[in-house]
């Protein structure tokens, strides 16, 4: 196991033991678009994307405002080489993202995907 894979195993297996759910493996590889790290969960019945997202939640919510930017830090590095797909409301992460995508309802029963490229807009000062 790599040392990232290793820290990560570290910090998420106790989060993930109290969520209910198991940490199955934490994995880190090369592959041709860039470095990988994907962490695999398991509970009785099955994992679900509420699941998921308890987890990143559970992990994000004790981050203060300087841990939020070292987080932010570490994805616009790590981002060179890597994909993360994020779910977050916390705006330190997702200053850190290239795009953004969002579901949102217009009208009732009718959800609506959209998705915002940063990099087309300049900040307003």
């Amino acid at each position: 196991m790599s040392k990232i894979a290793d820290s990560v195993t570290e910090l998420v297996k106790p989060i993930v033991e109290e969520l209910g759910m198991e940490l199955v493996e934490v994995a880190f590889a090369k592959t041709k678009e860039g470095d990988a790290l994907t962490v695999f969960i398991d509970k009785d019945g099955g994992v679900s994307l509420n699941d998921c997202e308890a987890v990143h939640n559970a992990i994000d919510a004790p981050l203060d405002e300087a841990n939020v930017k070292r987080f932010a830090k570490f994805l616009r590095e790590y981002a060179q080489n890597t994909q993360f797909i994020l779910v977050t409301h916390r705006k330190g992460t997702m200053e850190a993202a290239d795009v953004m995508y969002g579901v949102t309802i217009e009208d009732a029963g009718v959800s609506k995907l959209i998705s915002v490229r940063l990099e087309d807009y300049t900040e307003r000062g």
